[in-house]
């Protein structure tokens, strides 16, 4: 994770003003700094990154009132916009936004997140988490990208037990804590041995050879089903056809019914069809001749009707004309004169005018007044103010002048805390060689106790007694399986002994399922020889797990007491130097008048220092915010006088406006309405408005209607004209039709038109009856043809019933003894398939016991391997050693090639001095510099590891304070560290409140926190 920018506001000391930080530009030198004094707000900019990518922050949770608290006093709002890219170059967005709620002050919303991706040239949003992009969780963020140097410090001088837990922690080492895995195994590893010994003694014994002759008996099964098969489908043809002979006579019976019940209604369909014909012969030659006379004469008389409606509406239509057009021309006398009343209305919005401009100069005068007093108010300030600062200038001059060198103090001061370290150190060396000695005495009393138990020579080298107890454990496992073949035979033999004892004559064995039983199996009791060689082996496993723990002990003692003779002889080398270290110190005090006892006095002179120092620091922070007062007076003064400026501006221009509203007003006089009120002109304007509005409306709509009825009256003459013309067609056509009619009577059947329109007024579906008397001829021709062909079938052929009835018989007994037999078959196939499967069950059975009580050893062993954390603090121990090998590849480099960390058996650190002929020393003996370089030796180290545990391969990450307790020469190797890791391609963010560090670091930004305006931030380059 690479971060390009960060934007925030509204969050601890950061108020509502949005703060931007271009980490683009920052990572262009490869290590650059965020500075600021405690508490500006540099350690935010950190918490907002982790906040943004997981929600998550180390200085509140959630039970703190987080979103409250996290809120600045003076914001009603928190937002911070992180953009950064990941390791695949893909860049992306996270949001974190909340509001205070306007009711309630103390009540602040829940953090809403937005994720996006830049996708296509614009930002898209996306349903990935931080830990999906970048590969770290928040824990593992922490301790790779942002790394508090404090920590790692502590990480050097904290004693072994303790560093383990932390890297225990840190790498999740307690999963290699084997320890209930182990005995969840083996107690799975017995349950499943108990399980294959109650399997085996529920398939029992099983026969061989019985299997062969219930094969034997399958396959006669077999043959015998194929025979029965083939009778069966011989018998089933013969009643195949003997079904097809019944089926057609039976057939030949129903037709001849159903053909004589057809012939009855011969006559009734007859009469169906000359009604038929009668009613076509109507609708051809008069239906459409009698509708076109109907249709006709309704045409006539609605036509009538219409004409009579139109010459009334005419009439009335030209009398209604000409009183509208009466009217019409009074209204035009009043429209011409609405021009003059609309000049009024524009005169009196003039005045309105006038009158605001007026008022507006009154205030500008007022206004311009004001300012010019404030003017004179804020002079006298400014020089007060200027006063002050000189004063104040003056005072900072004073203190400098009596400030004693802060150097030589300091330098003093270290001198007198090195002199307490080794003191310190001594008196150290010589109560942990004391102590250890007492544990040493503790150790070998606990050891001979212990051996009395197994009557072993308490004056034996530990080594010795290892060995003697390793050759009675190798005795006692071969006996233990030799037992254990013994108590499986035991078992076996028990479980037969018992199917045996209840057999009963007539009833199957539940091993080989046999009704007989000549020869029953004679066992003796074997329950007192199991239950002694259980015993036995009971006792001798007991004594086994005895005989191991003892081991793992004497083991554990004889690596302790390797550790005592090392460590003896490590800090006897140790005091020697201590001394030599001590008389170097004291030759090494150069500082007169002072003394080597004047440590008090050299910190008494330290603490006058200090406090000159802050008074200088108090009085240089007065000054700055009395310059920044004086500033922001004259920054007022000046924009007092430019208003002031635009006020008479303003005023100059009002005066030109009234004369010129003055000089447009044009029928009405100024003097008669000016000193009317503005709703009072309005009033008067609206009623004029009004007026006009009434008599445009009054004429639009009168000449409307005008013009409206003149179009009526044109197009009821229209229509008078054309109906009188469709009249006159209407009565020639009548004429011809009932001509027409008369002719077509003439040449039919039928005396008169009356007899025509009842046919055709009758219900009759032509189609429907037609349809009826076709399928009545149909049926019958279908009927004969059918009886001719069936009749054909049978010719010659005759049908016995009773013979029918013997077969079916036959077919059915045939058919029982078949599915009795394959049954018969079925049930032997599925009981020699349980046999044979039963069979390979126990040999299977078998070979898995076997396994199984050999892996039951091989656990018991891993139990004891793993017992106490064995296995986890072994595998702590390689994670501290490969983190020390990958620290010293840095480290070794930093100093020169003149120191290297090393891991002593007891896993504290120790330094190889190759400055002194490669000897070792404490770390704690390191000056601040050297503890630096290899705090961040090991902190560098640690990062890289968890980030290959965590497949992240980013370089970039945050060094969080850790300088503020150095010294001047510490300093300068830390400036130095911090460069080489440019030369590791590495991205190094510096947060510090160390001034120096401006000067060896030039990319950086500074963190500063006003009292009124909040924290804000300003780049090295502006």
């Amino acid at each position: 994770m690479i971060p390009i920018s960060l934007e925030i506001n509204g969050i601890y000391s950061y108020q509502a003003k949005p703060t931007k930080i271009d980490f683009e530009k920052l990572s262009k030198a490869n290590i650059f700094g965020i500075f600021g004094e405690v508490g500006s707000g540099k350690s935010t900019i950190l918490e907002a990154i982790t906040i943004a990518l997981y929600g998550e922050t180390e200085r509140l949770n959630l039970k703190d009132n987080r979103n409250y608290n996290m809120m600045n006093l003076k914001s009603n709002e928190l937002f911070i916009d992180f953009h950064f890219k990941a390791e695949n170059g893909k860049l992306f967005r996270f949001t974190k936004k909340t509001k205070r709620n306007k009711r309630s002050f103390s009540k602040v919303e829940t953090l809403v997140s937005k994720h996006y991706e830049y996708i296509n040239n614009d930002w898209q949003p996306t349903e990935k988490t931080a830990e999906e992009i970048i590969g770290l969780n928040y824990e593992n963020f922490k301790k790779t990208i942002i790394i508090h140097q404090d920590k790692f410090k502590e990480f050097i001088q904290l004693t072994s037990t303790s560093r383990s837990e932390m890297l225990k922690e840190l790498f999740g080492l307690h999963k290699y804590d084997l320890t209930n895995k182990a005995k969840i195994l083996e107690n799975k590893n017995d349950l499943q041995i108990n399980q294959i010994e109650t399997q085996l003694t529920e398939l029992g014994f099983i026969d061989e050879k019985q299997i062969e002759i219930k094969e034997k008996e399958i396959a006669d099964k077999g043959d015998a089903i194929k025979i029965l098969s083939k009778e069966l489908e011989i018998k089933k043809e013969q009643k195949i056809q003997l079904d097809s002979i019944k089926e057609i006579f039976e057939t030949i019976e129903s037709k001849n019914q159903e053909h004589l019940s057809l012939l009855a209604k011969s006559e009734d369909f007859k009469k169906l069809q000359e009604q038929i014909d009668d009613y076509e012969l109507c609708k051809s030659k008069f239906k459409d001749l009698l509708n076109r006379k109907k249709d006709e004469s309704n045409l006539h008389k609605k036509k009538s009707r219409e004409l009579n409606n139109q010459k009334i509406q005419l009439e009335n239509v030209q009398a209604e004309t000409l009183k509208e057009e009466e009217l019409f021309e009074k209204i035009g006398v009043d429209y011409e004169k609405r021009l003059d009343l609309k000049t009024k209305q524009e005169d009196l919005q003039k005045i309105i005018e006038l009158q605001e401009s007026k008022k507006s100069l009154s205030v500008l005068s007022q206004q311009k007044a004001s300012i010019e007093k404030q003017l004179q108010e804020s002079e006298l300030i400014i020089k007060s103010l200027g006063d002050s600062v000189i004063k104040i200038k003056t005072e900072i001059k004073a203190k400098n002048k009596i400030l004693p060198n802060y150097t030589v103090l300091n330098e003093m001061s270290q001198w007198f805390s090195k002199k307490s370290r080794i003191e310190e150190n001594q008196h150290s060396l010589y109560l942990e060689i004391k102590k250890k000695e007492q544990d040493f005495d503790k150790l070998q009393k606990q050891k001979s106790e212990k051996l009395k138990d197994f009557t072993l020579d308490t004056d034996n080298t530990t080594e010795s007694s290892i060995q003697k107890i390793l050759q009675k454990m190798g005795i006692l496992e071969e006996e233990v399986k030799l037992l254990d073949s013994k108590i499986l035979h035991y078992k076996l033999n028990q479980k037969l002994k018992d199917y045996a004892e209840k057999l009963q004559s007539g009833e199957p064995c539940p091993l080989c399922g046999s009704k007989e039983h000549p020869q029953i199996l004679d066992i003796k009791s074997l329950e007192s020889e199991l239950q002694s060689a259980s015993a036995k082996k009971s006792k001798l496993e007991e004594d086994a797990a005895k005989l191991r723990n003892t081991r793992i002990y004497l083991e554990n003692i004889r690596a302790k007491e390797e550790d005592y003779n090392t460590f003896l002889k490590e800090k006897s080398e140790e005091e020697k130097k201590l001394k030599k270290s001590y008389a170097a110190l004291l030759e090494t005090f150069v500082w007169k008048p002072y003394t080597q006892n004047d440590e008090n006095k050299v910190q008494e002179e330290i603490k006058r220092s200090q406090i000159l120092r802050d008074e200088i620091k108090k009085l240089e922070t007065d000054r700055e915010t009395l310059e920044k007062e004086l500033e922001v007076k004259n920054a007022t003064n000046e924009k007092n006088k430019n208003i002031a400026n635009e006020k008479t501006i303003a005023i100059t221009k009002v005066f030109s406006k009234i004369e010129e509203l003055s000089n447009f007003i044009k029928l009405l006089k100024q003097d008669e309405y000016i000193h009317l009120s503005k709703s009072n002109l309005e009033i008067q304007m609206k009623n004029w408005k009004q007026k006009i509005d009434d008599i445009v409306k009054t004429y639009e709509s009168k000449n409307k209607i005008v013009t409206q009825l003149k179009a009526y009256w044109n197009k009821l003459e229209g229509e008078i004209e054309s109906n009188t013309n469709h009249l006159s067609e209407s009565e020639k056509n009548l004429k011809t039709l009932e001509t027409e009619l008369e002719k077509a009577l003439s040449n039919s059947k039928f005396s008169n038109i009356q007899e025509v329109e009842k046919i055709l007024t009758q219900e009759f579906n032509v189609d429907s009856a037609r349809a009826e008397v076709n399928n009545y001829h149909k049926n019958v021709n279908h009927i004969e043809q059918n009886l001719k062909e069936l009749r054909n079938k049978v010719e010659g052929k005759s049908y016995d019933s009773v013979l029918h009835k013997e077969l079916n018989f036959e077919i059915e007994e045939k058919f029982t003894v078949l599915e009795k037999t394959k049954k018969e078959l079925h049930e032997l196939t599925f009981e020699i398939k349980n046999w044979k499967s039963n069979l390979q069950k126990k040999r299977v059975l078998e070979e898995k016991y076997i396994l199984l009580k050999d892996r039951k050893k091989d656990i018991s062993e891993l139990k004891n391997l793993f017992h106490g954390q064995g296995f986890v603090n072994y595998v702590s121990r390689l994670f501290l050693k490969d983190i020390c090998n990958s620290a010293n590849e840095r480290f070794y480099k930093l100093t020169n090639q003149n120191l290297k960390l090393e891991l002593m058996d007891d896993n504290n650190f120790q330094v190889r001095d190759y400055i002194n002929d490669g000897e070792v020393r404490s770390v704690k003996t390191l000056s601040g510099g050297q503890t630096f370089q290899a705090a961040l030796s090991l902190a560098l180290s640690l990062s890289d590891r968890i980030q290959r545990l965590s497949s992240s391969k980013e370089n970039f990450f945050f060094i969080d304070e850790g300088f503020g307790s150095l010294d001047k020469e510490s300093l300068s190797i830390v400036f130095e560290t911090l460069k080489s890791l440019r030369k590791e391609n590495r991205i190094v963010g510096v947060i510090s409140h160390v001034e120096e560090m401006q000067d060896e670091i030039p990319m950086f930004i500074k963190v500063k926190n006003d009292k009124i305006t909040g924290s804000s931030i300003k780049g090295s380059w502006e």
